[in-house]
């Protein structure tokens, strides 16, 4: 099956998960996904197009969904021939951990083996996205997101840090700053995706690409 995206659930996707559709399936109107992980229980996403060439699921049924399966990955893959719905994996946070233990005992049987895990177990390179957009001239003032940062928090872009200021703007976040609108000015025309990092004091990475 074809992957269409990967996300590891944290409390923020309960409002919504944006995601890139990487199989190039999905329209770009508004749409009702059909998803199944079993072909035993159904839910129905209500999904869109968004700016950056994004896709996003929200909705009461999303909210629903999501709830109780906060810390799990959640894998959706794309329609098959013949199939007017999208399938879906889910593997629970413990039995993501289960897995990795039982891998490392199996990998080391005559050692001592101490696993210790930074929550969440899969790693920053698999932080949880906040959005993404095309740095134009207007985001020089602000990027709004829909997700809570510090008063002043730090991004990491590369070996670089960068210390951008957040404000609430209605029901939404905007990015702004010095120190933003500086980096906007150097990085106008590339394609940014901001990562979440985890904890108050979290460092975020920036992923850029030209």
């Amino acid at each position: 099956m074809e992957e269409i995206d990967t996300v590891n659930l944290v409390a923020h996707h309960v409002q919504r998960w944006r995601f890139r559709d990487r199989s190039g399936t999905l329209p770009a109107g508004r749409i009702v996904l059909r998803v199944t992980e079993d072909e035993k229980q159904w839910w129905r996403f209500e999904c869109c197009r968004i700016e950056g060439g994004m896709h996003c699921i929200s909705g009461s049924a999303w909210n629903d969904f999501v709830g109780p399966r906060v810390h799990a990955r959640l894998t959706r893959y794309a329609k098959q021939d013949g199939e007017n719905f999208n399938r879906v994996r889910i593997i629970p946070f413990f039995s993501k951990l289960a897995d990795s233990l039982s891998h490392a005992l199996t990998t080391w049987p005559e050692r001592e083996v101490i696993v210790q895990y930074t929550y969440p177990i899969w790693g920053a390179e698999e932080m949880a996205e906040i959005g993404t957009v095309t740095l134009a001239t207007q985001h020089a003032a602000e990027w709004d997101v829909d997700t809570l940062f510090p008063n002043v928090f730090t991004v990491a872009v590369g070996s670089r840090r960068f210390r951008f200021r957040c404000r609430p703007h209605g029901d939404r976040y905007r990015i702004c700053g010095d120190e933003w609108r500086g980096f906007v000015g150097q990085n106008r025309g590339a394609v940014v995706t901001l990562y979440a990092g985890e904890g108050d004091n979290a460092t975020h990475r920036l992923e850029v690409r030209r």
